[in-house]
C-alpha cells in the first residue's frame, strides 16, 4: 500500500522540520556540553556543520543518484561554479555560523523573530536589483514586520533599546542569506535540484573547513570522530536538513502559491512553540506584542500576494515545473541550515 501525501501537506512538513530546526540545535549543543570529552564539546558548532552537511550530502547522492552522474557536473559552466560556490560560502558558511552563534547568545524565540527581517530585505533587493513589482499592501506588510523585530528585541530588554549578540547575529545571518539567494538566484534557475544540493554541500563543507582550519588549527576538529557527534547528527542532517529540503522541493512541485505562503507564515509562530515545548523557553510580553505585530506584517503580505496574483489571474495553480529551487526559495524567504 503506498500512501500519498498533499503537496500542501508536504509543505507544511518541510516548514515544521525548519521552524524546529533551532530549537535541536540548541538541544545538540547542550547535549555535547554534558557528555564533553576531555572538557571540550564534541557537537560544537563546527562539528555540527560539517557532520550534518555530509550526512546531509550522503542522502542527496543516494536520492538524486542519476540526476548526480558525474558527465552532468562536467557540463556546467564556470559561471554556474562560481555562483554555487559564492552560495555555498553565504548560505552553506557564513549564514548559519552567525545562526549558531546568535542561539548560543540569546533566547531561540529572540533568533526566530529577529530572523524574519530577511523576507523584507529580500523583497526590497529583488525590487532593487532584479525590478520585480510588488503591491503596496506586501510594501506595508513588510514595514509592519520589521517594526514588530524591533518591538520584540525593544520590550524583550526592559523597554531600553539594547540589542545584544544574539539579536545581531541573528540579524547578519538574516541578511547575508537574502543577499545570497537574491544574488545567486537569477543565475542558477535552470540549474537541477540535485546538482545545486550536492554542490552546496560539498564547497559549503570544503569552504568552512579550510577556514576554520586556516583560523583555528587543524585540533578543532579533533572530536569529529565522535560516536555521539554522529549519532545526533546524521539524524538532524538527513531528517531536518535534507528531509526538510526534500519535502520543500516536492510538495512545491503540486501546492498551490497559497498553499505555501500561508505555510511558510506560519513558520515564525511553529518556530516559537518549538522553543516553548523543547526548550522550556517561556515568551515574555516583548515577545507576544512583537509576534503580534509581526503577524499582522505577514497578513498584510499574504493579502498583497494574493491580490497580485489575482491580477494575473494564477493565484490558485499549482507552482510550474519550471520554477526552480532558489526561485521559490527566494519566494518564501525559505533556508535550511
Amino acid at each position: 500500500m503506498q500512501i500519498r501525501i498533499p503537496g500542501a501537506g508536504l509543505i507544511w512538513l518541510s516548514v515544521f522540520l525548519f521552524a524546529c530546526s533551532s530549537s535541536v540545535i540548541r538541544v545538540l549543543a547542550d547535549l555535547g556540553q554534558q557528555n564533553p570529552i576531555d572538557g571540550r564539546n564534541p557537537i560544537s558548532f563546527c562539528n555540527v556543520l560539517c557532520a550534518g552537511n555530509i550526512s546531509a550530502l550522503v542522502a542527496v547522492l543516494i536520492v538524486f543518484r542519476r540526476q548526480v552522474a558525474p558527465r552532468r557536473f562536467h557540463e556546467l559552466p564556470r559561471s554556474a561554479w562560481i555562483t554555487v560556490a559564492l552560495l555555498a560560502l553565504g548560505t552553506g558558511v557564513i549564514a548559519p555560523w552567525l545562526l549558531f552563534e546568535a542561539i548560543q547568545e540569546t533566547m531561540v524565540t529572540n533568533v526566530i523573530l529577529v530572523s524574519q527581517v530577511e523576507p523584507p530585505l529580500m523583497l526590497l533587493l529583488f525590487c532593487l536589483l532584479h525590478g520585480e513589482r510588488v503591491s503596496v499592501l506586501s510594501w506595508v506588510g513588510a514595514v509592519v514586520c520589521v517594526s514588530g523585530v524591533v518591538l520584540s528585541v525593544i520590550l524583550s530588554r526592559g523597554g531600553g533599546f539594547m540589542v545584544g549578540k544574539g539579536e545581531i547575529y541573528a540579524a547578519l545571518a538574516a541578511t547575508v542569506f537574502a543577499v545570497s539567494t537574491v544574488f545567486a538566484r537569477p543565475r542558477l534557475e535552470n540549474l537541477p535540484l540535485g546538482i545545486l544540493m550536492t554542490v552546496r554541500y560539498v564547497l559549503g563543507t570544503i569552504i568552512f573547513f579550510a577556514l576554520a582550519i586556516s583560523t583555528r588549527g587543524a585540533v578543532h576538529f579533533i572530536d569529529m570522530t565522535s560516536p555521539l557527534l554522529w549519532k545526533w547528527t546524521a539524524l538532524y542532517g538527513v531528517v531536518i536538513v535534507f528531509g526538510g529540503q526534500l519535502a520543500w522541493y516536492t510538495g512545491m512541485r503540486t501546492s498551490r502559491a497559497l498553499d505555501i505562503t500561508l505555510a511558510t507564515a506560519a513558520a515564525p509562530l511553529i518556530g516559537i512553540v518549538a522553543a516553548a515545548l523543547i526548550l522550556s523557553e517561556q515568551p515574555v510580553l516583548g515577545h507576544y506584542v512583537g509576534g503580534a505585530v509581526l503577524l499582522i506584517g505577514i497578513s498584510l503580505g499574504i493579502f498583497g500576494s494574493i491580490g497580485k496574483r489575482e491580477a494575473s489571474h494564477d493565484q490558485l495553480a499549482p507552482l510550474r515545473m519550471t520554477e526552480t529551487s532558489l526561485t521559490a526559495e527566494g519566494k518564501a524567504g525559505f533556508k535550511g541550515v
